[in-house]
């Protein structure tokens, strides 16, 4: 018999309370781009203020500000900071990773980042027990296997904001990774090159291993030199301890972290993925422990930029993955006239908050074009939050996807740094901790 799967949507809800899920933190990594440099924020928001302010749309309002709600943690900028760093999380800690090298003196004006790419590592301890921070950052030896302690650096050689360069834990890349995809999987760390391959060298993809902690070079993706011009859009999903990646025009490669040696990339679907990004992978909950619902981002023909369902089938004993959409599940609308979402510049992230919670949020900032350029270009965060469930087989043995509506918000976000004309803004990452 055939699977089928229907959406059907449910009125609007509050957010249920959830004790566990409500004593951790929402972070949020961003980048701003200026003709001077580069600058990273990281921001946080408790979930259960989040729960609040999702409240407060149709009930009493919030007793603070959602501005004051989103804490800012820490932030690090300066001429020595690469642009276009990827980031992911790693354990309890937020990684920029690779980028762009800022331009030299000899760089044409107006240049925002030079030829060269960036091997360096940063990195935020999302621990705040001082003691336990300390412990995690500069401590080989209870981090990373027997090596001796760790001194920390001077205080002169910590960045701003509690953001510092990750080589007392890390060191730092093999080859330079222009905005990387940076995950965990399987317990170690990977970082592929996503933009501007044409500036990037092989390898364009390495592991860390935390018990060693080394890095070792991976092999490429087969025939990626072919699509080079179209590996800066590429589109991602992490399911179980396979990375699997595709472009516009490529099909989709697999990289099975945990597979026998050597390793190899292989080809497990024909066709790109339809969605852009990186998509959420969640288990089903089915009897067939191969399916799985997605949560991607698309530009539906028809319906424009929306959040969209997918179920996947991944086929173990043959590597193979197909999927099919099951529908948009219009959480975006109310945003189409409020911002440009769509827009070239906009970025999103999906964070999954245990259960069938799903977090969404995205971002769009639309630079000036008309001089003098105004301080006031500013980037809205998107955040809508939603709770998915999937029924059992009916007369027809076919399966309803419910999706419910917690809740939506825009957040503002105002940066700091005053210095030169902002340039670009994004949204690097969300994650949950």
């Amino acid at each position: 018999m055939a699977r089928r799967l229907h959406v059907m949507g449910i009125p609007e809800g509050a957010v249920a309370d959830d004790t566990d899920a409500n004593n951790m933190s929402l972070y949020i990594c961003t980048h701003e781009c200026t003709t001077h440099h580069a600058r990273y924020d990281i921001r946080a928001i408790r979930l259960s203020d989040l729960s609040s302010i999702l409240k407060s749309k149709s009930q009493s309002q919030s007793k603070f500000t959602k501005s004051e709600l989103l804490r800012k943690l820490a932030f690090i900028e300066g001429d020595d900071v690469p642009y276009l760093m990827g980031c992911g999380l790693f354990g309890s800690q937020i990684l920029l990773a690779g980028g762009q090298k800022p331009p030299g003196p000899e760089m044409s004006i107006g240049c925002r980042y030079g030829p060269y790419g960036s091997t360096q590592i940063y990195l935020f301890e999302t621990d705040d027990d001082d003691e336990k921070r300390k412990e995690k950052v500069y401590n080989h030896g209870n981090r990373f296997g027997s090596s001796p302690p760790f001194t920390p650096p001077p205080h002169d050689h910590i960045h701003s904001g509690g953001i510092i360069k990750g080589n007392c834990c890390y060191g730092k890349l093999h080859q330079v990774k222009a905005e990387p995809l940076v995950v965990e999987v399987g317990g170690k760390l990977f970082v592929l090159s996503g933009g501007l391959l044409a500036s990037s060298e092989s390898p364009i993809f390495e592991e860390f291993n935390p018990c060693e902690g080394s890095w070792t070079t991976l092999p490429d993706p087969p025939d990626m030199w072919r699509y080079t011009s179209e590996f800066h859009y590429f589109s991602c999903a992490i399911v179980g301890t396979k990375i699997m990646v595709s472009t516009p025009i490529s099909p989709v490669f697999c990289f099975d972290v945990a597979g026998p040696n050597p390793r190899q990339w292989s080809v497990c679907c024909a066709v790109p993925f339809p969605f852009k990004g990186m998509a959420l992978v969640l288990d089903s909950g089915l009897d067939d422990n191969c399916s799985k619902i997605v949560f991607g981002y698309e530009d539906v023909p028809g319906h424009g930029d929306d959040i969209v369902a997918y179920m996947m089938f991944n086929d173990n004993e043959n590597g193979y993955c197909s999927w099919f959409p099951i529908a948009p599940l219009n959480l975006l609308t109310e945003f189409s006239k409020l911002v440009l979402v769509g827009g070239p510049d906009d970025t999103f992230s999906f964070v999954h908050l245990g259960g069938g919670k799903v977090c969404f949020a995205g971002s769009c900032f639309t630079p000036s074009l008309d001089p003098p350029v105004s301080l006031e270009e500013d980037m809205n965060l998107i955040v809508v939050t939603f709770e998915f469930s999937i029924s059992d087989k009916d007369s027809n043995s076919a399966r309803i996807l419910a999706v419910k509506a917690l809740g939506s918000c825009i957040f503002p976000l105002d940066f700091a740094s005053e210095e030169g004309k902002r340039c670009q803004a994004k949204l690097l990452g969300c994650f949950v901790r």
